[in-house]
């Protein structure tokens, strides 16, 4: 059940505009190092970025650290984390799962890496 927290689902070109606009945004890749590797990742600064695995592969267990390693690395519960993965699924689950935990502001991209952002916006290869 999702929490009051989450914001909803958003596309690619939304997230993009929130980036921008909003002091202290995030983009938070959850794909796997090889999923980075292969296909490259969202071309932002890298103070608006964060790329902590969701699930690993093959198996897609989730990350038992995940929450830990963003509460971490992300103190301010009320700033805008924007969720992203290769088509929505994973990113949606990290999404609810930091609104659960309190964080006030996340949004799942729905149309993921390859299928929104890739496509249209900014992107570097990660070799």
């Amino acid at each position: 059940m999702p929490n009051d927290s989450y914001a909803g689902d958003i596309d690619s070109k939304t997230a993009w505009k929130l980036l921008e606009r909003t002091f202290g945004a995030l983009l938070v890749d959850v794909r796997t190092k090889d999923e980075w590797a292969a296909v490259g990742q969202p071309d932002v600064e890298k103070s608006k970025m964060l790329s902590i695995t969701f699930c690993s592969y093959p198996e897609m267990q989730v990350n038992k650290n995940f929450a830990r390693e963003m509460e971490n690395k992300v103190k301010d519960k009320s700033i805008p984390l924007l969720f992203i993965c290769k088509g929505g699924g994973r990113s949606r689950a990290a999404a609810e799962l930091m609104a659960a935990r309190g964080y006030r502001n996340c949004y799942n991209i729905y149309d993921g890496y390859e299928g929104g952002w890739k496509n249209s916006l900014p992107w570097r290869a990660t070799l």
